[in-house]
């Protein structure tokens, strides 16, 4: 195929001048254009050049004036977000940077960040995360506490230890006692689809639609914002089996109730009671009354929380993560009245452009419970990203094609996003309404590799030696 040539000299000057037309012989690597090509960027070149970029983002706020002004106008939000291992600290940079102002006076949130025991410490000081947190300072208003204290080990009960380990903070430590909200644990791999201001008039705690509500759920729940109970599934779905020795009724538990009067702690008196397993996420937005209800009563041997808890360890039940905050909240009075409550089609009605709080993916890897077939394609991690691979069932990452499904399900979170995956989905968010983010969807297309030309001219140089 003839090409013209522009004159070097002239490429840049406003005007185009062409030579004569050359054919290149594919064969022949004399008649190739001056090398200008770049190699193929490795998984460590790519790391290092996120985290130049994420070093260099500076502090908006003055770090010498954090200070926690007392007045309080919006609601006080109290973070977990949990880091671990180096990819999530990287992306919990943008994470942070996007809570850590409310842009309300007085409101400053609390921001606890619990870094894994299987991801170093000195590895974390190299992150752009404990950059901001540490070397610069920059906290913005909020009050940020950064910890490395559990070794979570995935579907076992140490990985409700990080949530268990923040909400007895908020509860009991002075300096975050009283100063707080709603409680969100959140991983290091997500990000808010709204800013914390319009978040903040949402859970306002006077006027605004998600106040008084715990949501222990995700989209990929199957019952949408309120928990799933295990009678939901079929008899041979693997969560039923799992969570019913006989597959026809739940655990038997005695225990003792407690009621708090007037600041007194009252005995109810002894029950025992067959309850029933609700499936949530590990994922939640608390009251909280709610978590001081969970964390006092799990100081008590003989509450119902500690004895799901013993139920739940002396039977081995795995994703207990998901499992035993919705159990508690579905199974306790006057909890139990704070779920979300919603129409026929899922929508929450107190603000029915919500379906879910938190937008993820997951379980895609076989048709559901319910006959649900997923049919749309689903980003995939590129060999040289250094983000991990998910699991068959997820979470699956998610990008700029998802962005139609996360706009319409009203969601306020997202996960699992990553700069190593798309980073343009994390440059967008968040954003002042849902309204503001384009409808953009899956087309079933396919995606090119990234060129190597490297190996396409090894491949040249090795047809020409034969």
């Amino acid at each position: 195929m003839h090409r013209k040539n522009i004159s070097p000299e002239l490429e840049n000057e406003g005007e185009t001048v062409t030579t004569e037309p050359v054919v290149v012989n594919h064969f022949d690597l004399q008649q190739f254009p001056p090398r200008r090509i770049m190699h193929r960027k490795t998984s460590a070149e790519i790391a290092e050049e996120e985290l130049q970029k994420s070093l260099n983002f500076g502090c908006p706020c003055d770090p010498s004036n954090n200070s926690h002004r007392p007045q309080r106008e919006g609601t006080r939000f109290a973070y977990l977000v949990s880091v671990h291992n180096y990819r999530t600290a990287q992306d919990a940079t943008y994470l942070y940077r996007a809570i850590r102002d409310t842009g309300h006076p007085g409101a400053a949130p609390i921001i606890l960040i619990h870094i894994d025991k299987k991801f170093a410490w000195q590895e974390f000081q190299q992150t752009s995360l404990y950059h901001q947190t540490a070397v610069i300072n920059c906290t913005c208003s909020s009050i940020t506490h950064v910890a490395s204290i559990y070794d979570s080990e995935w579907a076992q009960w140490s990985m409700n230890y990080p949530t268990h380990w923040a909400m007895r903070l908020l509860i009991t430590d002075a300096r975050f006692a009283g100063k707080w909200d709603v409680f969100i644990n959140i991983s290091g791999d997500s990000m808010p689809t709204l800013t914390q201001r319009a978040l903040s008039d949402l859970f306002h705690p006077v006027h605004g639609p998600l106040r008084n509500i715990n949501f222990v759920t995700s989209s990929a729940c199957e019952t949408g914002l309120v928990p799933t109970s295990v009678y939901d599934f079929p008899g041979f779905w693997h969560k039923r089996k799992h969570y019913m020795s006989n597959r026809r009724q739940g655990p038997t538990i005695s225990y003792v109730d407690y009621i708090i009067d007037d600041g007194r702690t009252l005995v109810e008196g002894e029950k025992v009671k067959n309850i029933t397993i609700y499936f949530g996420s590990q994922w939640m937005s608390l009251q909280q009354d709610f978590v001081e209800y969970v964390v006092k009563s799990l100081d008590r041997k003989d509450s119902f929380p500690s004895q799901l808890k013993k139920w739940l360890q002396d039977t081995g039940k795995l994703m207990t993560d998901e499992t035993f905050i919705p159990t508690i909240v579905m199974n306790v009075y006057p909890y139990n009245q704070t779920v979300p409550k919603v129409y026929g089609n899922g929508s929450l009605v107190n603000l029915p452009s919500i379906h879910a709080v938190r937008f993820e993916r997951m379980d895609e890897q076989s048709p559901s419970a319910f006959g649900f077939y997923p049919i749309k394609q689903r980003y995939e991690v590129s060999s040289s990203s250094i983000a991990d691979h998910p699991k068959a069932w997820g979470p699956y990452f998610l990008g700029v094609y998802d962005l139609s499904d996360i706009k319409h399900s009203g969601a306020l979170f997202v996960r699992k996003v990553s700069v190593f995956v798309d980073p343009n989905i994390v440059n967008m968010l968040p954003v002042e309404s849902l309204d503001i983010l384009p409808d953009i969807e899956w087309s079933h297309i396919k995606i090119s590799e990234i060129p190597d030309w490297e190996l396409e001219l090894e491949k040249i140089r090795a047809e020409i030696g034969k």
